[in-house]
């Protein structure tokens, strides 16, 4: 089904964002879980693992949305790795 669709449906894009949510709580357990096994966890009370995921998650969406929109120039994975790059650490 094409993305345009389910952007342009409430009910489809309610599922979807529901459906990204489920799986932006799967990376933030997966980064907890590999800062836990490198030795090094997070604290429960830690909010990066979520910010992480969450900025992640967030490109995703704008790049979705910049490129069916038809703004974007070139490949969906372009316009990914143009959004990924916006996010940098903070010094």
């Amino acid at each position: 089904m094409s993305k345009r669709i389910v952007f342009a449906t409430p009910g489809l894009l309610a599922s979807y964002l529901e459906k990204l949510q489920r799986m932006q709580g799967a990376a933030e357990a997966a980064l907890r879980e590999r800062a836990a096994a490198s030795g090094s966890p997070y604290a429960a009370d830690d909010p990066a693992p979520g910010a992480i995921a969450g900025a992640a998650f967030a490109c995703l969406l704008a790049a979705q949305h910049s490129w069916l929109a038809g703004r974007a120039n070139g490949t969906f994975t372009e316009a990914i790795d143009r959004a990924m790059a916006t996010i940098v650490p903070r010094a």
